[in-house]
């Protein structure tokens, strides 16, 4: 009796020692895991990033479309025209987004005086004119600019143009928007995130070819290789740059097609 009592003591302490049960992970076990975990995360990351880049255009795409309201609005009450890329010279420049913001067309409290400022004044500033993505670069960067199409021989030019302007508005001059036979083929804006464009600003309120979006400092900012457009009838496409170069007679530095007002070119 006495050694049935020793032997049941003796296996209560075995169990409750924890004798005979695994021990923790092995170093070589741990390692593994955290290379399944890092194999894991090296395959959603880049589908992660892809989603936030393309949350971003997404956002983006509905600034330009704000801001095609705008414009159509302005358009309304100018009889008929589109706003000028930009007038004046010096520390006085009125830009498109001027325009736009002194009429009260795009929902800012703006007035001429906060135009003719050399650069937008901070609390000023609307978010319709910067695309998430460039956020990082400058709160002052304004990520679009008016479609020029500016290129070519002085005479070239649609009738009615300045010389070498082929596309909507351009320094100190717009053209009559009814005169735009292919509205939702004709660029209006176009994502164009230079490092001096500036809202409220005169440089870079204009943009002419597909060269200028593929700058090495410009070009890298795309979402992921495209840019977006807004077309006159206020819709907006993304496009890689050169998939918007006419198949007609275009080419990186005279894109012609969706760039001009001008029909069939």
């Amino acid at each position: 009796m006495k050694r049935k009592t020793t032997d049941h003591r003796q296996k209560r302490s075995v169990l409750f020692s924890g004798a005979g049960r695994r021990s923790a992970f092995t170093l070589i076990e741990l390692l593994v895991v955290i290379a399944v975990i890092a194999i894991l995360a090296g395959l959603l990351l880049p589908a992660l990033n892809s989603a936030r880049e393309k949350a971003r255009q997404i956002s983006c795409t509905a600034n330009m479309k704000q801001i095609g309201l705008a414009t159509i609005n302005y358009i309304d009450n100018h009889q008929g025209y589109f706003p000028c890329a930009s007038e004046g010279s010096g520390s006085v420049q009125i830009s498109w987004d001027d325009l736009l913001g002194a009429g009260k067309y795009d929902g800012r409290d703006f007035s001429w005086a906060d135009a003719e400022a050399s650069s937008c004044p901070a609390g000023k500033r609307s978010k319709i004119y910067l695309c998430p993505s460039h956020r990082s670069i400058s709160e002052r960067m304004r990520s679009y600019s008016i479609v020029s199409a500016t290129y070519g021989n002085p005479g070239d030019q649609p009738a009615g143009s300045p010389a070498r302007v082929r596309g909507i508005s351009y320094f100190e001059w717009s053209l009559l928007a009814s005169k735009v036979t292919q509205p939702s083929g004709t660029f209006m804006y176009a994502e164009f995130p230079n490092d001096v464009n500036y809202l409220g600003n005169g440089s870079c309120s204009n943009v002419s070819t597909v060269e200028q979006q593929m700058d090495p400092g410009v070009y890298p900012r795309s979402h992921r290789g495209r840019f977006n457009y807004l077309f006159v009838d206020g819709h907006v496409t993304s496009f890689r740059p050169m998939e918007t170069i006419s198949k007609v007679a275009g080419a990186p530095s005279w894109p012609e097609g969706m760039w001009t007002w001008k029909a069939g070119d």
